[in-house]
């Protein structure tokens, strides 16, 4: 990819894909995926971390957690930064409950990184959701999985909620 396009593509803080490329990359995965699993994350307090740590903080906190998805998901999971502090993870070929269990994984690197004291220790939270099962197109998958983000921070943040 060119300079340009790679800039038009991704998150300039993360360097993850951006929510427009996030749209053609689903499109394709849900056109040939019989199963995928997409997830929205969120930081938990960010607006408290913003505060305590100023926004260098606040941006050490969104590249510290892109870099541990990206180390921790499959080379070939679509990861986007959705906006602010919200993520979206898409897996494709992959059941709900692969899903829930690579994002636990997610959770242990990101507590193991905050651990080493590299900046400010946050958590995240993720809202789960399957396709076909609870939705069809990116959109709807999209409206069911924050709605489990919700519920996982109703229940105390720092978790996996999956869409019943």
């Amino acid at each position: 990819l060119g300079s340009a396009q790679l800039q038009a593509e991704t998150d300039a803080l993360t360097g993850l894909l951006n929510r427009r490329s996030l749209e053609t990359k689903a499109a394709q995965v849900l056109a040939s995926s019989r199963v995928a699993s997409l997830a929205m994350a969120d930081l938990d307090h960010f607006k408290r971390l913003n505060d305590t740590h100023g926004h260098a903080g606040g941006a050490r906190a969104l590249r510290t957690f892109a870099q541990v998805l990206r180390s921790t998901l499959r080379p070939g999971d679509v990861i986007a930064r959705y906006g602010g502090e919200e993520f979206t993870i898409l897996l494709a070929d992959c059941s709900a409950d692969q899903a829930s269990q690579a994002l636990e994984r997610v959770r242990m690197a990101l507590a193991t990184r905050c651990a080493d004291g590299e900046g400010p220790a946050f958590t995240a939270s993720f809202g789960l959701c399957e396709f076909p099962r609870h939705g069809d197109d990116l959109e709807s998958l999209l409206r069911v999985a924050d709605k489990s983000l919700y519920q996982a921070k109703e229940a105390g943040r720092d978790r996996v909620s999956l869409a019943h």
